[in-house]
């Protein structure tokens, strides 16, 4: 729900109150969002998209719509972590999984991106 919502923001160029921003920064910065066993991740990814990829693509929208806030540091260490993880779980040369792979990919990408433009 919160990646649609940012995604939904970031496509008709809208924005969300400061408190709603602030409720899913806490949440994704939560200690409980990004653990994940890998009963859950496996099954995702053959679905084209594993749950760290989710919550690093969360980070990433959030930071990057919260322009130079006090949070963004931690949004984007947390992303990274979280697409390191992804990675660990895609980096398989199964073709079920390749889907996702791109899409970590992707995030990873933005993520860089976003962590080399404001350093």
């Amino acid at each position: 729900r919160v990646l649609l919502h940012l995604a939904s923001n970031l496509q008709e160029d809208t924005t969300c109150s400061d408190q709603e921003y602030e409720d899913m920064e806490e949440w994704a910065l939560s200690s409980e969002v990004g653990s994940f066993g890998s009963i859950h991740v496996i099954p995702m990814c053959t679905m084209g998209r594993d749950p760290h990829c989710i919550v690093a693509e969360i980070c990433s929208l959030l930071a990057v719509q919260q322009g130079t806030g006090r949070n963004r540091g931690k949004l984007l260490e947390k992303g990274l972590e979280q697409i390191r993880k992804s990675a660990i779980y895609t980096s398989e040369k199964h073709p079920g999984i390749e889907y996702a792979r791109r899409q970590s990919d992707k995030v990873m990408k933005k993520l860089e991106s976003e962590i080399n433009c404001c350093t």
